[in-house]
């Protein structure tokens, strides 16, 4: 086997420059929610989350269903009939 030699133009460059790492505030908040989300795993629970803007909802529940197996994140918008929510959540489960 031939040992490696560095070389810089086996890296992009541009996409490494523009990566940003997204840090994650534990705050009580976040564990509340992310409680909320595995106590609905475990006990195969259905949960909403409900709160004020700004309260760290979203960034929780995206990190919990990115770091979870079988755990789909789907946005309900006020507009969705109960036949677009359902068609939305099948197509999220891949049907």
């Amino acid at each position: 086997m031939e040992d490696y030699k560095f070389c810089i133009d086996d890296f992009d460059l541009d996409k490494i420059k523009d990566y940003q790492i997204e840090k994650i505030i534990e705050s009580s908040n976040f564990r509340t929610i992310i409680g909320a989300c595995q106590d609905t795993l475990r006990y195969s629970r259905m949960t909403a989350i409900i709160g004020e803007p700004g309260f760290g909802k979203t960034k929780a529940l995206e990190y919990f269903a990115n770091n979870n197996k079988n755990v789909y994140y789907i946005v309900v918008k006020k507009s969705m009939t109960p036949k677009s929510l359902y068609n939305t959540i099948l197509q999220t489960a891949g049907w």
